[in-house]
């Protein structure tokens, strides 16, 4: 399950204004007590993001000529670095051990759609 709540329950991360055709959204935050909210990544795929205490994993949207990558944006530093390529294609969620050295997410091996005829079907 993707952390919603920071560690120190003080603020809530989400994303929205979800694309359908891309999947791609904003990763949001604001405080639990209120106030404006703040825009943290801009592009996360598929809702793929785990809040630490010391910054995010996700999954941001490839461009044109991209591979899919993870991430992780280090809060102290303000900075994106890359943890590792992803062959597959990144279905919804995301999730990181607390040691950090498994990370969970749906994969799709093939992507596309099969149309089947039966003829003289009873």
């Amino acid at each position: 399950m993707d952390r919603l709540r920071s560690y120190d329950g003080q603020s809530l991360y989400y994303t929205k204004n979800l694309d359908t055709l891309d999947h791609q959204s904003g990763l949001w935050t604001r405080s639990v007590r209120g106030g404006p909210e703040r825009l943290v990544l801009e592009s996360v795929c598929c809702r793929a993001f785990s809040v630490m205490e010391d910054g995010i994993y996700y999954r941001p949207v490839p461009g044109p000529g991209e591979g899919s990558s993870l991430r992780f944006y280090d809060f102290a530093a303000r900075e994106n670095r890359e943890v590792a390529a992803i062959d597959e294609y990144v279905r919804n969620g995301l999730t990181v051990s607390p040691d950090r050295k498994t990370f969970l997410f749906g994969a799709a091996t093939q992507v596309g759609s099969n149309i089947m005829i039966v003829d003289n079907f009873h």
